[in-house]
């Protein structure tokens, strides 16, 4: 990662094997991806890094988020480097940049989730060409693993790659990556959150996506029988021989930062929605959301009102492109091998693909419920649209940083504490409140579950804001870090440079 070398981290680290953050994440600030770039032999690869380095010969994307797309274009060089990611993020990323499908010179090749397969990275090593003299083929590059023998002319000081993919269950297309050779065994999350692996729940999302209907939570026993990931939780290629780098999702890397699992908050915001939509027949609900992402939070919005969320064109759009991709993915895994040595299926077959019938950009939809871009839900600018249309608006929020935009006073513990008694991790009699203090900035209202609020004093529009997030929470980061006990850490994120930081 940046300028420090993994050989470097592993030494510092080595001594150390309790998990502690780099940096605590500030309250108010987003944080800020970090470059990596690792050495391989002869060779190099990088995640999540467009960037011109002398030693990359490939680079491996974990989700079409922008902040992990920064430096892509469609007038990017590629350098004889070959893009690795999942089916649905190399169907949502040509959707984002199409000019890099008519490409000749630009390589996207997709990896299956769960199963290992051998990459021959070219030779970077200072004696050869910057430049290939010649386009390998996608055979050439993506071997099969009883093919690692099998190299042909000119590649003899090419360097080997074994990779997993993972589903991080952070948003559609989504994956983890584990890289085994001369870099040693890294595994790098990506943005995650698996509360499965860290056994807070029984699936990723909550519900089975195979079936799209709702899985019954653990029950507090198991709950507490499983409060840690463990071996048995975690796929048994992380697990099979220590691994010596892990780079973590640290963006909650705080101890105050603790939240509900997402089926938890997920039931939350479905019971404001019903609850808002029962009382007030004029009233509409503006659910504010990335512009990828907590497709499962929508898709369970509308199980819960009988029909699908209204959305733009284009998440539509792209949401269908997601699931055709995850079909076709998951038709070529059928279709493919019986390898023995791939690993059993972990995660969402559909890689946190919208279920069909889930979302709407129709025109004719009587659905009073709209998922829009996050930026969008204020109360200053619901205050416009219900100027606009004459009925009432109601907004929620879903996100993590619900516990960063309360008052810094009160926040983090209480949110804990009203976290822990939703829970029954307390007092199971105590007031079920997942919404942060009232005493908020101007921008939120935060109403408090034990009572529905249908008005403000000052006559914006009321704005829940529900801790539903896509990034693993402090007590889910160190659970998995003590289950895979690596011999060093190091954060994906940084913190903004500022004095407050």
């Amino acid at each position: 990662p940046t300028s420090r070398s993994p050989q470097a981290a592993l030494r510092r680290e080595r001594a150390s094997s309790v998990f502690r953050p780099r940096a605590a994440m500030p309250a108010s600030s987003q944080t800020q991806l970090r470059s990596c770039v690792l050495r391989c032999g002869r060779s190099g690869f990088a995640v999540d890094y467009w960037g011109r380095n002398p030693c990359v010969g490939a680079v491996f994307l974990t989700h079409a988020h922008a902040d992990h797309l920064c430096g892509l274009s469609e007038a990017w060089e590629p350098d004889g480097r070959t893009v690795y990611c999942s089916s649905v993020t190399k169907a949502l990323l040509l959707r984002k940049f199409p000019g890099l499908a008519t490409r000749r010179d630009v390589r996207i090749e997709t990896l299956a989730p769960n199963a290992s397969v051998v990459l021959r990275l070219p030779d970077r090593s200072s004696a050869s060409t910057r430049t290939p003299k010649r386009q390998t083929t996608v055979a050439e590059t993506l071997l099969p693993n009883d093919s690692v023998n099998d190299i042909g002319e000119g590649h003899e000081n090419d360097e080997l790659l074994t990779v997993t993919a993972l589903d991080a269950g952070h948003c559609p297309g989504s994956v983890a990556f584990l890289f085994e050779g001369k870099c040693g065994r890294v595994f790098h999350t990506g943005d995650w959150r698996r509360e499965d692996w860290c056994g807070k729940a029984s699936t990723p999302f909550g519900y089975d996506t195979l079936t799209n209907q709702p899985r019954r939570p653990l029950n507090d026993e198991k709950r507490r029988a499983s409060s840690t990931a463990s071996t048995a939780t975690l796929p048994r290629c992380l697990t099979r021989a220590p691994l010596d780098l892990v780079l973590l999702d640290n963006t909650y890397g705080d101890p105050s930062y603790v939240f509900p699992t997402r089926h938890e908050a997920a039931s939350r915001v479905c019971g404001l929605i019903k609850q808002t939509l029962e009382k007030n027949e004029n009233a509409d609900v503006y659910v504010g959301v990335d512009s990828l992402g907590k497709e499962p939070l929508l898709a369970a919005i509308a199980r819960a009102i009988g029909e699908p969320v209204r959305v733009t064109p284009e998440r539509f759009h792209a949401s269908i492109a997601a699931l055709e991709a995850a079909k076709e993915g998951l038709d070529e895994v059928k279709r493919g091998d019986d390898d023995a040595d791939n690993e059993e299926s972990d995660g969402d077959p559909f890689l946190g693909a919208a279920p069909r019938g889930s979302l709407t950009c129709a025109s004719t939809s009587s659905c009073r419920v709209f998922a829009l871009p996050k930026q969008r839900v204020t109360r200053e600018k619901l205050a416009a649209v219900a100027a606009h249309t004459g009925r009432e608006i109601v907004g929620i929020l879903p996100t993590g940083w619900a516990v960063a935009n309360a008052t810094a006073t009160e926040a983090p513990n209480a949110f804990a504490r009203a976290v822990a008694s939703f829970r029954g991790e307390k007092n199971k009699n105590a007031a079920k409140t997942l919404s942060a203090s009232a005493k908020a900035r101007d921008d939120f209202t935060f109403a408090k579950s034990g009572a529905f609020v249908s008005e403000t004093t000052d006559g914006l529009p009321l704005v829940h804001a529900v801790p539903y997030s896509l990034h693993a929470s402090y007590d889910e980061l160190e659970a998995l870090v003590r289950a895979l006990r690596p011999r060093a850490v190091f954060g994906n994120t940084r913190a903004p440079r500022n004095s407050s930081s």
